[in-house]
């Protein structure tokens, strides 16, 4: 019995015994797949992590490549630069953990290549930018071959993915059942079974850990992408395929100014642009993106919510699904304001540049430094030479001129561009188109770039022939005029020895008749009868007239020979004697002479003398009548001279008369009304002029007359040439005074 029971308790042992180990086994076998299941589950999300790195990379090298297209600016290359050097640790990573699966790595083969064709072509489009080689506006087959590159990679990630997930789904369940299983060997086996569910709990807790720790990196991966995406400093948003936005980023909705829930699944993409804008991408733009695929570089106008206006340039890349059916755009947009201003400004300071150069009324060309072939000229050389814009560009010298007037002007350029320096070429001749000579003042001067090579030749050149033959002109007309005035100096000493001489011989019968009628009117009178007695004295009269004007023409002659003695001159003390010696007529009132505080004037006092004599005796006979005649004598100072007049309330004179007031015996009033030689003016003017001075005079009959002379403050220098200079000035200044007095 206790045999038997010891046999039971050792079968029942060894059964336990076996039952434990059995136990044992499957929960260690559950345990082990349980586990497998795992590590694969694990492999499965590290090929997802870095099929999804590498695309990524792809991506941000893309990205770089394409910012730096769009502005030139190198941090742009940073994703491209580090891209290059992870890309290919990401594959030898992703062969690495795919050694185990034949057809992943055919894959991985496949993407491998496609990666290094599209690293290439970023890098070739990278280089062209920096060498200033690629268009403005690439060709579409290379930005096609760029896509399907991109497209072919994307294609195989995602196959990649599709396997991984598959078999993660598979591993997944797998997994779950290996866990059951354990679970229930464990509860089965009591203290075994909880043994192993304790390991397996272990186990399944440290995988976990894994697991969340892979996920919250995951998570923080995403969590920095989306941050990246959000902030980046270009817009980036999707469009469903009817237009209608599905996705945007932070930076666009800052732009533009409205929030992600007035946006997002609301508003229709071209509901964000001014109407023209709206109106091509609906027509033309958006069809044509959907068809093929992608735009590039296509600028609109967008509206912000307060009504302004954003420039932007849009570039696009759609998304298809398996059917070859649109999806969405991945759409990214740049902020060009300041790149329009700054070309507006370019443009308007180009235009105001164009208009400089186009309105300079001197000839000015540009040439390149190279072959002095010409690269523009504006209109006053087109007008010059007789050629257009058109015909002069990218032609030399010696396609217009001959070939020594080209082989003069190439030496000259040449040796400016060598020597660097401004050349001034005072004359040179040119034969216009039209075969007319022309003489040139031409100046030519290097423009450089930076480092100081030449990169063109400016010239401008002024049209000299018309001042050159005028000066030619000027010239012959002076000598023309020196032997005029040569010839008209010894006509007036001739003249004036004429009329001394004539002056003297008519004195002495003058004398003669006048003595001899006094004799006959004092011895014969009674035997001549009234009428004889009447034409005896209209004789006698005749002949004193006649001496009288003798006299003031000896006079005036003299003025002529007789030198100017300046000297300071107390014009008040002058004035006093003056006024003091003139005698009104025989049964004429004598006027109330007014005279103002008068300044010390040099000049020559004789002279002045004169002058004032002969305008206070003037202003006295012709005031004659009046019955209270008024005389003024006044000064007004300037700064280089002294204006003094003489007025009257007399009898006046007829302004367009004028010009007769100042001629030698030119009177104004008959002898009967005004007796006078008319002399007296003229010989104010000779004085006056004599001195620098200008004379003029105003009236209107009845009213009276005012007569001005000026005299000039400055020191006047004696002697008989000093005289005549200043009598050549005064005269011409005379003659512009007398025209603005008549008109």
């Amino acid at each position: 019995m206790r045999g038997a029971l010891s046999a039971i308790v050792a079968l029942g042992l060894g059964i336990a015994l076996l039952l434990l180990t059995a136990i044992a086994v499957s929960s260690y076998y559950n345990i082990r797949k349980s586990q497998d299941s795992e590590r694969s589950v694990s492999h499965t999300h590290a090929v997802i992590a870095a099929v999804e790195s590498l695309l990524s990379d792809i991506k941000d090298a893309e990205t770089g490549q394409r910012g730096f297209l769009l502005t030139g600016d190198e941090s742009y290359l940073e994703p491209f630069t580090a891209a290059l050097s992870g890309i290919p640790f990401q594959l030898r990573n992703l062969r690495e953990i795919n050694s185990d699966n034949p057809a992943q790595q055919r894959r991985i083969d496949r993407i491998g290549e496609l990666v290094r064709q599209e690293l290439e072509f970023l890098g070739a489009s990278i280089k062209a930018k920096r060498t200033a080689t690629l268009s403005d506006n690439a060709t579409l087959a290379e930005f096609g071959m760029g896509k399907r590159t991109m497209d072919g990679i994307r294609s195989i990630g995602e196959d990649m993915q599709i396997e991984e997930r598959s078999l993660l789904a598979a591993r997944s369940r797998e997994s779950a059942t290996s866990a059951s299983h354990a679970m229930a060997v464990i509860f089965l086996g009591n203290a075994a079974g909880f043994a192993i569910l304790a390991g397996a709990f272990w186990a399944l807790r440290r995988e976990v850990r894994q697991r969340e720790r892979a996920e919250h990196s995951a998570r923080e991966l995403a969590a920095e992408f989306e941050d990246l995406y959000n902030n980046s400093p270009c817009g980036y948003h999707s469009v469903a395929d009817d237009g209608t936005i599905i996705r945007m980023n932070n930076t666009e909705l800052e732009w533009f100014g409205y929030s992600r829930e007035e946006v997002v699944g609301k508003m229709r993409h071209p509901d964000l642009m001014t109407s023209e804008s709206a109106r091509y991408f609906q027509q033309q733009a958006f069809p044509l993106f959907k068809r093929q695929g992608w735009l590039k570089d296509v600028e609109f106008n967008y509206l912000r919510k307060d009504g302004s206006v954003l420039p932007a340039s849009l570039n696009a890349t759609a998304i298809y699904d398996d059917n070859g059916a649109y999806v969405m755009s991945r759409s990214t947009i740049f902020d060009i304001t300041s790149r329009k201003e700054a070309a507006h400004k370019r443009k308007q300071d180009n235009a105001f540049l164009d208009s400089v150069i186009e309105n300079i009324p001197n000839m000015l060309f540009i040439k390149d430094a190279v072959d002095l072939k010409f690269i523009r000229i504006n209109k006053a050389g087109q007008r010059l030479l007789g050629y257009t814009q058109q015909e002069v560009a990218g032609k030399s010298d010696f396609d217009f001129f001959a070939e020594e007037e080209a082989r003069r002007f190439t030496a000259k350029d040449r040796e400016v561009i060598d020597g660097g320096v401004l050349a001034d070429i005072a004359e040179e001749t040119i034969h216009t188109r039209g075969g007319e000579t022309r003489i040139l003042h031409t100046q030519k001067i290097p423009v450089n770039d930076g480092s100081g090579k030449p990169l063109y030749l400016l010239g401008i050149s002024e049209d000299v022939t018309e001042r050159k033959r005028a000066q030619e002109q000027i010239i012959k007309l002076n000598a023309d005029l020196e032997q005029h005035a040569f010839q008209l100096e010894v006509a007036n000493k001739e003249l004036e020895s004429f009329s001394y001489s004539v002056s003297h011989d008519l004195r002495t019968p003058l004398r003669a008749v006048d003595g001899y009628s006094q004799m006959l009117s004092e011895d014969y009178a009674d035997k001549f009868d009234d009428e004889g007695r009447r034409l005896l004295g209209i004789i006698r009269a005749s002949s004193q007239k006649m001496s009288a004007l003798i006299d003031d023409l000896l006079a005036f002659s003299r003025l002529g020979r007789k030198p100017v003695t300046a000297a300071a001159v107390d014009m008040r003390a002058l004035l006093a004697e003056i006024v003091s010696s003139v005698e009104p007529a025989a049964g004429q009132k004598k006027p109330l002479i007014e005279v103002a505080p008068m300044p010390d004037v040099n000049c020559d006092r004789a002279l002045i003398a004169q002058v004032w004599m002969n305008l206070l005796t003037n202003a006295v006979k012709f005031t004659r009548d009046k019955p209270a005649p008024r005389i003024e004598v006044g000064v007004q100072h300037q700064a280089d001279k002294f204006t003094f007049w003489v007025k009257d309330n007399g009898a006046g004179f007829d302004m367009q008369y004028y010009r007769k007031l100042f001629g030698v015996f030119q009177r104004l009033h008959s002898d009967d009304e005004f007796p006078g030689t008319g002399v007296g003016l003229a010989i104010v003017q000779r004085i006056v002029t004599r001195h620098g001075g200008q004379v003029w005079a105003e009236g209107k009959i009845d009213e009276g007359a005012a007569f001005f002379f000026t005299l000039p403050r400055g020191e006047l220098d004696g002697g008989t040439n000093a005289g005549g200079d200043i009598a050549g000035r005064g005269q011409q200044d005379g003659r512009r005074t007398d025209v603005a007095c008549a008109e």
